[in-house]
């Protein structure tokens, strides 16, 4: 068992890259700019690793501290795309569009790991996004 902030058991819960980063995701509308770079996502997410490591049990990244890389996070990525949940449609491919409402998935958050989503959403907010299509 993992202890949670508040001290108490709580299940080892290790979610795949693609329902993790569509998990923290879900929180923000469809049209919600997101400006960054892949490399600037990677460091978030070893951020979040550093912070809430039961989720992120299967995610390796690279030891560079300067240029984290994790090749599940990229694939995740490219299948969020692909699925048609997020477009890069400028030549820079700095500018991440959110192409569908994810709120729907936010209710699939089992309720005991809600909160540190969204936190890791706020967080999120704070260093990618200009706009206020958040929830």
């Amino acid at each position: 068992m993992v202890k949670s902030r508040k001290g108490q058991d709580m299940k080892d819960l290790t979610f795949d890259p693609f329902t993790l980063i569509l998990n923290v995701m879900s929180f923000f509308k469809k049209g919600t700019k997101i400006i960054t770079t892949e490399i600037d996502l990677h460091k978030f997410f070893l951020e979040c690793k550093k912070e809430h490591s039961n989720y992120f049990k299967n995610i390796l990244f690279d030891d560079d501290p300067d240029l984290p890389y994790s090749e599940e996070i990229a694939d995740a990525l490219l299948r969020i795309e692909d699925a048609g949940f997020l477009s890069r449609p400028n030549p820079a491919m700095i500018d991440y569009y959110i192409r569908i409402n994810m709120n729907k998935t936010n209710k699939k958050i089992p309720h005991d790991n809600k909160s540190d989503f969204k936190a890791m959403s706020v967080k999120f907010k704070e260093m990618f996004i200009h706009n206020k299509n958040v929830e």
